[in-house]
């Protein structure tokens, strides 16, 4: 973690979103605040399906390669996607 002030970062090249996010994810720490941003814990984002449109409820093809990895048939589980059909 470095110290620093924000318009060091600035002239350094770093964007404001730059910043942002290195402040959330505790890489740096300022010196003073940086007027305007808001800073939220970093988390990660993850997509959600909705459940409810033709890909969402088409049953498994079972021969792509995402069904070959889902461990009910076998596979590692590695990729953790769901089938090509299945697409939202």
């Amino acid at each position: 973690k470095a110290a620093t002030s924000a318009k060091q970062l600035l002239a350094l090249g770093a964007t404001r979103a730059d910043i942002k996010n290195d402040l959330a994810k505790g890489y740096v720490t300022l010196k003073e605040p940086l007027a305007g941003l808001v800073i939220q814990p970093y988390t990660a984002r993850s997509s959600k399906r909705c459940g409810t449109c033709e890909g969402c409820t088409a049953e498994e093809c079972g021969a792509c390669k995402y069904c070959l990895d889902m461990s009910k048939r076998g596979g590692p589980n590695t990729l953790r996607r769901p089938c090509v059909k299945r697409a939202c």
